[in-house]
C-alpha cells in the first residue's frame, strides 16, 4: 500500500515525509469499498517543513519562519536601522509556505 500511495504522491509532486496506514478505533482498512462498488483510498502524509529567512541587511533581525508545505505564513514586522526607511522585501512574502526553503532580502 504505501508504495501505491508514493507513486500518487509523487505523480503530483506533493512535498511529504512519510505515509503511515489509516488508523481508527477499529483499525480501518486503507482500502474501503462502497456500496456503488467505489473504492476509497484513505492516505495520511507529513508534510515536509521548510524555511523563510529574512536578511535585513543590517537591519533589525527578523526571525525565520519554519512551517510545513503550504501552512499559512503571517508576515513578519518590518525591520528598523537607525537613518534608513523600509522600503520592502526584494519578494513578495507568500501567503502559505511554499515546497522549498528561500531567502527574502530587506
Amino acid at each position: 500500500m504505501k508504495s501505491i500511495c508514493q507513486e500518487i504522491f509523487n505523480k503530483n509532486k506533493v512535498p511529504y515525509k512519510s505515509i503511515e496506514k489509516h488508523k481508527n478505533a477499529n483499525d480501518g482498512d486503507v482500502l474501503v469499498t462502497l456500496a456503488d462498488g467505489s473504492t476509497v483510498l484513505k492516505y495520511y502524509y507529513k508534510r515536509n517543513e521548510y524555511t523563510i529567512t529574512f536578511n535585513t541587511n543590517e537591519g533589525s533581525d527578523v526571525s525565520p519562519i519554519t512551517k510545513r508545505y503550504e501552512a499559512n505564513v503571517t508576515a513578519p514586522s518590518d525591520p528598523t536601522r537607525a537613518g534608513y526607511t523600509f522600503a520592502g522585501w526584494d519578494k513578495t512574502i507568500p501567503s502559505t509556505m511554499p515546497a522549498e526553503n528561500i531567502t527574502i532580502n530587506a
